[in-house]
């Protein structure tokens, strides 16, 4: 983390004000995030509140091109199969560490998660008057424990 934590929100801050156009929004967002906190990807995906589930992600950063595209390799039931754990998150006002909520996801979700080889991350619901979406920011190079500072800092974009 190169800059510091009020220098990164204010300029991710600028980004979201600076286009109209949301998927351009969504990858400037995704590419400070993952480099700001070196992660190996991190994706937006949008919430729908009449279905309650996530639609799947259109743009991802990746740290390598060894990181497996989520756009492109993963299922198309794991964002079906999410709609549960979906609607739990965007209850939530803080970030939330997969290893405090692992225990609850379902089997399917659980192999499909290996398959892309996540090994821990966070998941940060995006609000504005209700739930738009959930950011994800993982790791799927090794184990990694979010710390306090960098969850803090989800919090605020």
């Amino acid at each position: 983390m190169g800059m510091s934590p009020d220098t990164f929100v204010n300029k991710i801050t600028r980004t979201i004000h600076g286009s109209l156009d949301l998927e351009v929004v969504y990858q400037a967002v995704v590419d400070e995030v993952g480099q700001y906190l070196q992660a190996d990807r991190c994706f937006i995906t949008r919430f729908d509140p009449s279905t309650g589930g996530l639609c799947a992600p259109t743009r991802e950063y990746r740290s390598s091109c060894q990181v497996k595209s989520i756009i492109a390799e993963a299922p198309v039931t794991l964002w079906g199969s999410l709609s549960e754990y979906a609607a739990g998150l965007c209850l939530e006002s803080q970030p939330v560490d997969y290893h405090d909520i692992h225990h609850i996801l379902s089997s399917h979700t659980k192999i499909a998660l290996e398959q892309l080889q996540v090994h821990s991350g966070l998941s940060v619901p995006i609000h504005f008057q209700q739930c738009l979406g959930i950011l994800f920011v993982q790791s799927v190079e090794k184990q990694r424990v979010w710390s306090h500072e960098e969850k803090q800092v989800l919090s605020l974009i």
